[in-house]
């Protein structure tokens, strides 16, 4: 088969077909113009991850539920596909560098952050969030959560963290 002379094997398929989910992924996100707010420009990143799953479902299930068990991504394809979580981290430190989010170290608030929005667009895709105007109500009650609170606090160590401090914060060493 013709498949086959070009991806080797059916693990060789699926590997590429991976690959190009995150190469829509990482084009959705170089889309999003950036703004003088970073928790506006973190919701629209947010809003193109989505857009990115409702448009390919089909790679969303095979970027992030593996309905190959047998597959798993090398070290070079984990490389390919950083960039895409970097960009959510570099948002993310923006965030906690000007003050919108309470001192933290970016890559940990990234995963949780990743976990709400990977939680939520696999709940939508499934049907699970209602009709279009229920789901659209729970993303908006979600999306202000980052807003509630003292952002100044780091609840950490309970003090507060005085704003010029955080600048230069970035993602993990």
């Amino acid at each position: 088969m013709a498949v086959y002379q070009v991806f080797g094997d059916k693990g060789g398929l699926v590997r590429e077909m991976f690959l190009a989910g995150f190469e829509r992924l990482a084009t959705a996100f170089a889309a999003v113009p950036h703004t003088s707010d970073p928790i506006a420009d973190l919701l629209v990143l947010g809003h193109a991850y989505r857009a990115n799953a409702l448009a390919n479902p089909h790679l969303y299930e095979l970027m992030f539920g593996r309905p190959f068990p047998e597959f798993q991504p090398d070290a070079e394809a984990a490389a390919q596909i950083q960039p895409t979580f970097d960009m959510l981290i570099a948002a993310v430190a923006r965030c906690v560098r000007e003050e919108a989010f309470a001192l933290a170290e970016p890559a940990d608030l990234a995963v949780g952050i990743n976990a709400l929005a990977h939680g939520l667009c696999s709940l939508d895709l499934r049907g699970a969030l209602g009709d279009a105007t229920e789901a659209r109500a729970c993303r908006g009650d979600l999306s202000r959560a980052p807003r509630r609170g003292d952002r100044r606090t780091d609840r950490r160590a309970g003090s507060r963290v005085p704003g010029r401090a955080r600048r230069g914060v970035t993602g993990r060493p």
